[in-house]
């Protein structure tokens, strides 16, 4: 069909790059330039496999792969055989896309003349390159488009609005427009944008198409394929195009019948005038979902609160409200935590929505505690509009449902948190009372024995995924020494270190522009530390996770578009877990331990039971402090492992996954059904945040075996015999032998 497939890149073509680099400049047209001085004839695919090799530099110049393949799916369902490129910046877009059998001939205007030497230099007898401005040059081009297709320039917004118009007029009856666009297409009414331009000459939105954030390595704002015809539909077909290409036809498909998918990747219809962008949409379907799972049903907005009071003023000006017994102030940007009270709002905070609620459906202490939920932050980003500072709108409020109990309900929830603040109290007293009162520590001893620690050490081993939860059960139930139960605990912190590194390569890895930065940092870190990936240890992954810990948390901390990328990288709805795996106190915990298990090595001679005691205590101590840190991280994000499927393709969706909860300390492993927009790969261990309709596939450091008994293993280092992965868990056999061609690429990677 001529569309561009991901392949292994020539090793011949990488080597030729290599070198370019060493002797020119590292720009895209510098590299072609030294390239072609070397006599090296390249094709069209060719220089798109330039362009990933270090696509950052390519800058406003870039033609991502996605772009590229969902644009010939569209113009093969549309069977478009005349395109136009208006904006064909270096002809990379047009070329490959001429490159469709299906597609006759490809126009491209381009005000780069370094085009002329792109175009010249690859045989694309279908392709027609004119220098200069589509308004200047419209007489010299057709009538009758069947697709007028383009990319504008990402860091330069040019004139696009006056190009669109003046192509519009060179379109065929039954044809398209279809450009990549900001996301602010979807709610801006004004009357210079786009849309209104497009729609005053008889054109209109008939299709938007979410790119994932980190399309365009220059940015991480997520762009859209915005889709422009003659016919004007009462709904808009949304949808976010999938991060496999081989999922890209069923979204086209349900575009061009214009019918709902089961995901969003398949598509929706929504009604243009209350559409405020994907990541809305995602995020009001995840609080259905988690609802749903609650056992919530939905209640109007309007029927909640009877009033919605904004600030009369913003900025230096701003006014505070009356206060009132009914009152829930919601903060209108970010998860800042809603309130009862003004007063226990920061005081910078200028920005944020008095509601009154029916006291009748709702407590507003109760629903402020909702607002701050993993639920109700799903509910407040469902009503946000913007892409750089996602605010909550007004009217996007008065058309939601929140998910609320019975007032009765509602009670004792807050009879429950009540207790549970006096709890904390009472053992906050009891601390003090230990330096206050050094002789009577006895009594603070028979106080705590009433409560259950022993219970609740126990729930939390079974909170956390398998690999680990089942290292603890043998610390826990099996150990009996000192010396044994410390030797485990080694062992579980350097199984949580490879777990964690895991995780966060397994998300970087996705987007190579970000990733193989981060990969020469660690390669960097090996080299001076002696490190080996073919034998790995302790300090390794403690090193990895560092590091890949410390850049998780500057994308946190970043802009908007940075924080929805990084939900993008790691698979997850909302960043609290991730919050959690970038803190700083766990990367020193995960360090501090490593630490002692280098001093404790270095120790010669047998380790006394004293010593033995010392050194348990001390990770004891540690363990606890990991149970402050992480909390119930992994009940948000959970380890689930793919099972087959057993769908009959002809009358169920593919995206209905069957999963294993790979969970608590327990073999025989819960199953569950994910309603997922992607697809899954059997035996495939995958990180889930509940309610997101995508997870992340880990990285095969870590394995689960069922037969001929359960267990989890680790990757330990490279044999003869192959990739040798052990268990820290008492089983039968503690290790095996495993060929893995992409994690022995992966590991080869680092050398």
């Amino acid at each position: 069909m001529g569309t561009y497939k991901k392949e292994t890149h020539s090793k011949d073509l990488y080597e030729l790059y290599k070198h370019a680099e060493k002797n020119t400049k590292s720009d895209f047209i510098s590299i072609f330039r030294w390239l072609r001085n070397q006599n090296q004839i390249l094709g069209i695919n060719d220089l798109l496999k330039l362009q990933q090799y270090n696509s950052p530099n390519y800058g406003h110049w870039e033609v991502p792969l996605s772009v590229i393949q969902l644009y010939n799916i569209l113009l093969n369902s549309r069977k478009s055989k005349n395109i136009l490129d208006p904006v064909g910046k270096l002809g990379l877009l047009g070329g490959i896309i001429s490159e469709n059998e299906n597609v006759q001939n490809v126009d491209i205007v381009s005000s780069l003349h370094e085009s002329e030497e792109i175009i010249q230099s690859v045989n694309m007898p279908k392709v027609s390159l004119t220098i200069g401005n589509i308004i200047d040059l419209k007489d010299n081009l057709k009538d009758n488009y069947d697709a007028i297709i383009g990319i504008p320039p990402i860091n330069n917004k040019g004139d696009v609005n006056n190009n669109l118009v003046e192509t519009a007029k060179m379109l065929s009856k039954e044809g398209i427009i279809a450009f990549v666009v900001p996301p602010r297409i979807a709610w801006d009414k004004s009357k210079k944008s786009i849309k209104v331009s497009l729609e005053n000459n008889g054109l209109y939105l008939s299709a938007l198409l979410q790119f994932r954030p980190g399309t365009f390595t220059t940015t991480n704002i997520p762009f859209y394929l915005a889709i422009f015809e003659k016919v004007n539909h009462d709904t808009l077909f949304v949808g976010e195009v999938p991060e496999k290409y081989d999922e890209y036809d069923e979204l086209i498909k349900c575009f061009s019948k214009r019918k709902e998918g089961e995901t969003i990747n398949q598509g929706r219809l929504v009604d243009p005038n209350n559409f405020n962008g994907i990541k809305s949409l995602k995020a009001k379907e995840r609080a259905k979902k988690l609802a749903s799972e609650r056992g919530l049903k939905p209640i109007p907005f309007d029927k909640v609160v009877h009033t919605i009071n904004t600030p009369k003023k913003r900025g230096k000006d701003f006014e505070r409200f009356d206060e009132h017994p009914d009152a829930v102030y919601l903060p209108q940007m970010a998860t800042t935590e809603a309130k009862t009270h003004q007063n226990d709002l920061s005081p910078k905070l200028k920005s944020y929505l008095q509601l009154i609620v029916n006291h009748d459906v709702v407590l507003p202490e109760y629903l402020a505690e909702w607002l701050n939920t993993t639920l109700g932050i799903a509910f407040r980003e469902s009503a946000m509009q913007g892409i750089t500072i996602p605010r909550i709108n007004k009217s996007n409020l008065l058309l939601s449902n929140l998910y609320l109990p019975s007032v009765i309900d509602q009670r004792k929830a807050l009879d429950a948190l009540l207790s549970i603040q006096e709890m904390k109290s009472d053992l906050d007293e009891l601390g003090s009372k230990i330096w206050y009162q050094p002789l009577n520590v006895s009594e603070v001893i028979t106080s705590l024995e009433k409560i259950n620690r022993e219970e609740v050490f126990g729930d939390w081993i079974e909170s956390l995924p398998y690999p680990l939860a089942s290292i603890l059960r043998s610390y826990d139930t099996v150990d009996q020494t000192d010396k044994d139960k410390y030797e485990r605990l080694l062992l579980f912190y350097e199984g949580f270190a490879e777990f964690c590194a895991t995780v966060h390569i397994s998300a970087f890895k996705k987007q190579p522009a970000i990733w193989e930065p981060l990969k020469n940092k660690i390669k960097q870190v090996m080299a001076e530390n002696n490190f080996s990936f073919e034998k790995p240890t302790f300090g390794l992954w403690a090193s990895i996770t560092s590091i890949l810990a410390k850049e998780l948390r500057s994308m946190i901390n970043g802009k908007q578009d940075d924080k929805d990328a990084t939900n993008a990288l790691y698979e997850t709805a909302d960043l609290e877990p991730l919050e959690i795996l970038s803190s700083k106190s766990l990367v020193n915990l995960i360090n501090e331990t490593n630490k002692k298990r280098n001093d404790w090595s270095g120790h010669t001679g047998a380790v006394s039971q004293k010593e033995a005691r010392e050194r348990h205590d001390h990770l004891k101590n540690q363990l606890s402090n990991l149970h402050k840190i992480i909390g119930d991280l992994f009940q948000q994000y959970k380890l689930v492992e793919a099972e087959p499927s057993g769908i009959d393709a002809l009358t169920e969706s593919k995206f209905k996954c069957k999963v294993k909860l790979v969970m608590g300390s327990n073999p025989l492993l819960e199953r569950q059904t994910l309603q997922l927009s992607m697809t899954l790969i059997t035996g495939s261990l995958y990180m889930y945040n509940i309610g997101n309709d995508r997870v992340l596939e880990l990285v095969p450091f870590i394995q689960v075996t069922e037969s001929p008994q359960s267990a989890s293993y680790f990757y330990n280092r490279v044999e003869k015999e192959g990739l040798r992965l052990v268990s820290y868990q008492v089983i039968n056999e503690s290790e095996i032998f495993r060929k893995n061609q992409y994690l022995e690429d992966l590991i080869k990677s680092f050398t």
